[in-house]
């Protein structure tokens, strides 16, 4: 998530959940269109 983060820079983003433990998204304010992070969760036990 860090790499993602600084991938975007400086901008607002928003984070879109569905579920626990499921992945999420990563995405600019500015540049919808053209750029989306997928952030897989891993367990570790």
């Amino acid at each position: 998530m860090k790499d993602a983060l600084q991938g975007i820079g400086g901008t607002s983003i928003v984070l879109a959940f569905t579920a626990p433990l499921r992945p999420f998204t990563l995405v600019p304010t500015e540049d919808k269109e053209h750029f989306v992070q997928l952030i897989t969760p891993v367990r570790t036990f």
